[in-house]
């Protein structure tokens, strides 16, 4: 009995090793040797790459076998690297891994990826297209920040939170799709993605967080999950193109500011279980000619809906709620 616990401690120890060393895969000495005479920097170990030198021209540069981290700041503003190549049994992208890599135009992620760190492809402006492989956890703070060429991203069910504001200014997203894992959207993921037109929020999502879609301009609709229980504050400001918007019951609270200059939006129905709607909320919705407000409302914020159609019935009927003049 006792030998054979010993073994499979042996095998345990064996699987931790290889995965400690970057899956199993031998480290290329061979080729870190001569990266390491061209000023491209390694840890001791030679499992992490610490820093690519931004003096050299070449266009393309593969990661040698064997190193499983992409170092903090590794690659940051490499502006001549069009390609790079991650092998597999790499673990994590570092802070400020790719940081101004401004002609990345292809990166491959492999699965073996498990995090993404924040900055970590901020201002990638060429970077297109980026498949995040399943296995990966979390996609960090501003991870793909102001990438502005980029058209689309595939986020797999394997990831659980999306940091603040990831895809902020990525002004040529079009479509996302945020799978069922997902149960934290950071503040301001998607602020400013002024082409995008379609996005699928998870059922189980708590919250849509502050400025999550700021400024989504080309945003028509939004179905939000029957797991959202807040709407923070300027949730969907200045979403000029949403025309319908789904809230479901187990809302409670619309923040300030949640949907003020949804210009084209037409109607809104606030569900039994709401309580409060925050100041200027639905201010300047010009659309707005229809709201339907619960009984279960207790407070509704100052110019909650200044400059819709709407306000006229909505002073009326909800003053003892609120000082509208404030």
């Amino acid at each position: 009995m006792k030998s054979r616990i010993c073994l499979r401690n042996a095998m345990l120890i064996a699987l931790l090793a290889g995965v400690l060393t970057g899956c199993g895969k031998k480290i290329n000495k061979e080729q870190i040797a001569v990266d390491e005479s061209r000023g491209i920097r390694f840890s001791d170990d030679r499992k992490i790459i610490e820093g690519y030198n931004p003096k050299l021209d070449e266009k393309e540069y593969t990661i040698p076998e064997g190193v499983s981290i992409v170092g903090d700041r590794a690659f940051e503003k490499c502006r001549n690297l069009t390609n790079v190549t991650i092998p597999n049994g790499v673990t994590s992208i570092g802070e400020h891994a790719f940081r101004s890599c401004a002609r990345l135009v292809n990166i491959v992620i492999p699965s073996s990826v498990r995090t993404i760190g924040n900055y970590a492809f901020e201002e990638c402006d060429h970077l297109t297209r980026v498949v995040i492989p399943d296995g990966v956890a979390s996609i960090g703070e501003r991870a793909f920040l102001s990438c502005s060429r980029l058209v689309s991203i595939e986020i797999p069910s394997s990831v659980r939170t999306i940091g603040d504001y990831a895809f902020e200014d990525c002004r040529s997203l079009s479509s996302v799709a945020v799978p069922d894992g997902v149960t934290e959207i950071g503040k301001g993921c998607f602020r400013n993605c002024k082409k995008l037109t379609s996005v699928t929020i998870p059922a189980g999502l708590r919250a849509i967080a502050f400025q999550a879609f700021y400024n989504c301009e080309s945003l028509t609709s939004i179905d939000i999950p029957a797991s959202v229980k807040n709407i923070e504050d300027s949730a969907f400001e200045e979403c000029e193109s949403l025309e319908r918007v789904t809230i479901p019951d187990r809302v409670n609270s619309i923040g300030s500011r949640a949907f003020m200059k949804c210009k084209r939006l037409v109607s809104v129905t606030i569900p039994d279980g709401v309580t409060t709607i925050g100041s200027s909320a639905f201010e300047d919705c010009k659309n707005l000619v229809r709201v339907r407000i619960p009984k279960t409302i207790k407070s509704i914020g100052a110019r909650a809906f200044h400059g819709c159609p709407c306000e006229k019935q909505v002073k009326n009927d909800y003053k003892h709620l609120y000082n509208y003049e404030k």
